[in-house]
């Protein structure tokens, strides 16, 4: 009988043990699941913020480049205004006084200084253009620009091309009205409305060139904003309430 009593107090101090080494084991195996499931999401917040801080610096560049070719665009554009309006005026002149040949010559000069500023400006909005696409290709690889850099090129080289066109007829007008003005020109002065017309296609030109490719530039920066943005929320509160961002997303 003692013998049997002393059996079963084993086997249920063995039982007891045995049940408490599963719990043990059991909580072990959560706490290591848990140090685990919480190492992913400090590594998940660490790439995230890696990604921040690389995204935020490429999105300040592109910001900062987008800048410089609205603000070249904006003068750009005011002084193809400045020079078609000349350009308006000499040919209204021509056509109801054609005598006032020192008017027409002022205007024409204007026209002439006004295309004479733009065309430096047309290889800094190709560069800047440039600068735009290289950063985002540093974000989402070459493929993802390389269209939109060949079309800033040939769109340059179109209007550079456009725009030396439009000053070499504007310096020639200027030399048949100066000479006309001096007594060395006796005849007529007869292309103010070719060059007319042809200043009006040549600023068309020129903003439907760059009014695409920015509008293409721009729906990358978008991508890029929205990233950025992901980027923000996934590295977790705590990241974001010690750590001012590096850039704001911008539309």
């Amino acid at each position: 009988m003692k013998r049997a009593y002393l059996i079963a107090i084993v086997l249920l101090v063995a039982l007891a043990l045995g049940g408490g080494g599963i719990y043990l084991f059991r909580e072990h195996q959560n706490a290591l699941a848990l140090q685990a499931e919480r190492a992913k999401v400090a590594a998940e917040r660490a790439a995230a913020a890696e990604s921040y801080r690389r995204l935020s610096g490429i999105l300040t560049r592109v910001n900062d480049s987008l800048d410089k070719v609205e603000t070249l665009q904006s003068t750009y554009f005011d002084l193809i205004q400045e020079a078609t309006g000349a350009s308006h005026k000499r040919h209204d002149l021509f056509q109801y006084n054609p005598g006032d040949v020192a008017d027409a010559l002022t205007l024409t000069l204007l026209e002439k200084h006004a295309v004479e500023t733009m065309q430096p400006m047309t290889g800094q909005k190709a560069d800047a253009a440039r600068a735009i696409a290289s950063a985002l290709a540093e974000a989402y690889g070459e493929t993802s620009t390389a269209a939109v850099v060949a079309d800033i090129t040939a769109a340059s080289e179109a209007e550079s091309e456009g725009l030396s066109d439009w000053w070499h007829a504007a310096s020639d007008l200027a030399d048949q009205y100066s000479a006309y003005a001096n007594g060395r020109y006796s005849g007529q002065t007869t292309d103010a409305g070719n060059l007319y017309t042809s200043s009006d296609d040549q600023a068309a030109r020129s903003q439907q060139l760059w009014y695409s490719i920015s509008n293409r530039l721009v729906s990358l920066k978008k991508r890029l904003v929205n990233d950025v943005t992901t980027a923000d929320a996934e590295r977790g509160s705590d990241e974001g309430s010690s750590q001012a961002p590096l850039a704001k997303p911008q539309t």
